[in-house]
Parts: structure tokens; C-alpha cells; sequence
């Protein structure tokens, strides 16, 4: 997986999109470069095509609690909250959400709130994905979309 190009991995993991639920039958220009960008997004993370269903679940559905006890402690954390509510404002603000927009905010939080790296990203990733690793987060956020993000976190705030 990880020697195919952009192209390759997409026509690998398709069928197994499509046969979720999370792809339509004939993708038209816009999903279908969407759906390129989770494939590569994923790809350090699967080792072969269906198990883009799993990694990318997070994408297509709702179900982004915590995926365990040790997950769930990350937004215990004391800084949890106001890095949250930071980010959240701060993505609301941005013009574009793209990897490059929002890859600024995390070093903004980390020096506006005097926070270590890990206690902005990881209370971010759980807030957003439910679990603590994955792809880069900006690009996370990006190709999640400002409103879907916005709405998770206005939700785990809650």
C-alpha cells in the first residue's frame, strides 16, 4: 500500500468505500479527489483495502467518542477545555480550512495558553477523531471539513 501512488491506492480501496456505504457508485470529480485525500491521509495506516473502512470511519459517521478509558482521560486533562474552546474559535475564524491554515493554530494555542505540543494536539485528536493516533491533524481537520469539526468540538465542550 504504502508504494502505491495517490491513484493506485484510491482504485485499491474504492470498492471497499463503495460496498461501506461511505462512497457513491460513480464518484464525480469533487468526491472522488476527497476521497483520494482520506485514502492517502490513511495510508501509513492500512495494510491493505479494506481496512480503509476502519481507518477512515471517522470521516463518514458520527461515532468519534473515545475509544477507551485511557482516550477519555485526555480530555480530563487541566488544559483540555480552553485548548479546545481556543481551537475552536480559532477555526472558526479561518477564511480556508486547509492542511496550511490550520497547521498555525496548534503552535498559536501552544503559546497563547503556555502549553506543551501534546496537550494541544492530543485533546484535539480525541475531540475530533475519539482516538489518539492517526494522520497528521491538520490534515484531519481539513478534510473533515470546519463545520463537522466545529461541531464535535462544540459537542465534546458540552
Amino acid at each position: 500500500m504504502k508504494q502505491l501512488d495517490e491513484d493506485q491506492l484510491y482504485a485499491v480501496c474504492l470498492p471497499h468505500l463503495q460496498k461501506a456505504g461511505y462512497a457513491s457508485e460513480n464518484p464525480d470529480e469533487k468526491e472522488a479527489a476527497w476521497l483520494k485525500a482520506i485514502c492517502a491521509a490513511m495510508r501509513e495506516h492500512v495494510q491493505y483495502g479494506a481496512q480503509i473502512v476502519d481507518a477512515a470511519k471517522v470521516f463518514f459517521t458520527d461515532d468519534y467518542a473515545p475509544e477507551n478509558e485511557e482516550t477519555a482521560a485526555v480530555l480530563k486533562e487541566e488544559t483540555a477545555p480552553s485548548v479546545l474552546k481556543m481551537f475552536r474559535d480559532e477555526l472558526a475564524a479561518l477564511d480556508d480550512v486547509t492542511p496550511d491554515t490550520v497547521q498555525p493554530l496548534f503552535k498559536k494555542i501552544q503559546k497563547g495558553l503556555k502549553v506543551k505540543g501534546k496537550f494541544v494536539y492530543m485533546p484535539i485528536r480525541v475531540a475530533v477523531t475519539g482516538v489518539m493516533h492517526g494522520p497528521d491533524l491538520n490534515v484531519i481537520v481539513a478534510l473533515m471539513g470546519r463545520d463537522k469539526v466545529l461541531a464535535r468540538l462544540d459537542e465534546t465542550l458540552a
